[in-house]
């Protein structure tokens, strides 16, 4: 039976999935900060870019919760 733990290999997929979002989140905010777009481009990049850190965030708690 289950004890609900996810196992080994998926708790490591959800950590580095959730690292990778954070520094590609991370990533996008300093692209976002240096470009020559629109105030609406700006704006939409730093959305997509706080999204990514925010999901990769979760996915590292969720990682290390189970």
């Amino acid at each position: 039976m289950s004890d609900g733990r996810t196992a080994p290999a998926g708790r490591i997929l959800l950590g580095v999935l959730g690292v990778a979002g954070v520094l590609l989140g991370l990533f996008l905010l300093a692209v976002a900060s240096f470009a020559d777009g629109s105030t609406g481009e700006r704006v939409v990049t730093i959305a997509i870019a706080v999204c990514f850190v925010a999901v990769g965030g979760l996915l590292l708690r969720f990682a290390r919760s189970r």
